[in-house]
C-alpha cells in the first residue's frame, strides 16, 4: 500500500510538470502570436519615416478638440418654451434625441456669478451637447429661459474626443498652395522630399473633397498612407473620411 501511494504522488507530480511546460507553451504562442499581429516593436525603414512625420504634423496642425456631454430633463420638470443649466462649456451645438440641431448658446451666468451656462431652445427632455472651438451658434433669444436647478436635470457622462477641424484642414491647405516651403518646413521633411494631401469620402473610390496641387513627377517612387479621420465642421457637423498623404 505504501509502495502504490508514493508511485501515485510521482505520477501526479508528473503531471503536474507536465501541464506547466504545455501552459508556458501556449502563452509563450499566444505572446508569439500578438506580437506577429499587432507589431508592438515595428520601427519604420527608410523612407517610411517621412511619412511617418508628414502624418504626425498634419495631425497636429488640423486637430481639435470636441467635449461631448448629454442632459435628460427629469419627469417633474416644466419647461414653457427653453431653459439653461450651469455647465462650463462654451461654443456649443446641441442634437435632441432624434440627431436633429435645436438652437443652443452658451454665456456667462451674469449676476455676479462665475462660470457658464448652456441655453437650449427647446421643450424635448434628452440632448446630446458639443462643445468645440471651431462652432458658431445659432443664437436665440434666451432673456426668457427657465433656470434649472440642479434637481430638475441629470446628466451623462463627459467625455472628449480628438477630431479633425475642417477649418484646419482648410487653413491647411490654403497655406500649402500660398506657401509650400514654409509648410514643408514645419512638416520637418529635408530639401530633397516633396508631400501632398488630399480628402476623400470613406465610400470605395470615395469623392475627394479636399486636395492640393502639387502632384509627384513621373517615374518617381511614391509612398502613400491612407488615414481614417472624423472630421468636425463649424456648423456641428461630424462625418468620417479618409486622409491620404503621398511623399516622394
Amino acid at each position: 500500500m505504501l509502495k502504490k501511494r508514493y508511485i501515485g504522488r510521482k505520477g501526479k507530480k508528473a503531471v503536474s510538470h507536465v501541464d506547466i511546460i504545455l501552459s508556458f507553451v501556449i502563452f509563450t504562442g499566444f505572446l508569439i502570436f500578438l506580437i506577429a499581429i499587432f507589431k508592438p516593436f515595428k520601427i519604420s525603414g527608410g523612407e517610411e519615416v517621412y511619412l511617418d512625420m508628414a502624418e504626425r504634423k498634419i495631425r497636429d496642425l488640423t486637430s481639435t478638440e470636441v467635449k461631448f456631454l448629454t442632459i435628460r430633463l427629469n419627469a417633474n420638470t416644466e419647461i414653457e418654451n427653453c431653459f439653461c443649466f450651469d455647465y462650463d462649456f462654451s461654443n456649443v451645438t446641441v442634437k435632441n434625441k432624434n440627431y436633429s440641431f435645436v438652437n443652443a448658446l452658451s454665456k456667462e451666468k451674469g449676476k455676479g456669478r462665475k462660470g457658464r451656462k448652456v441655453c437650449i431652445d427647446n421643450k424635448e427632455v434628452f440632448f446630446y451637447i458639443y462643445s468645440c472651438e471651431d462652432f458658431k451658434e445659432e443664437r436665440f433669444d434666451s432673456s426668457n429661459c427657465i433656470d434649472l436647478e440642479e434637481n430638475n436635470y441629470t446628466l451623462g457622462l463627459f467625455r472628449k474626443y480628438d477630431m479633425a477641424s475642417w477649418r484646419k484642414l482648410n487653413e491647411l491647405n490654403k497655406s500649402y498652395e500660398e506657401n509650400y516651403d514654409e509648410v514643408k518646413n514645419e512638416i520637418g521633411l529635408p530639401g530633397s522630399k516633396d508631400f501632398s494631401f488630399n480628402i476623400r469620402k470613406t465610400e470605395a473610390a470615395g469623392e475627394v473633397i479636399l486636395r492640393v496641387k502639387k502632384e509627384p513627377p513621373k517615374g518617381v517612387k511614391v509612398l502613400a498612407r491612407d488615414i481614417p479621420i472624423q472630421i468636425v465642421h463649424e456648423n456641428g457637423t461630424l462625418n468620417y473620411a479618409i486622409l491620404n498623404i503621398r511623399v516622394w
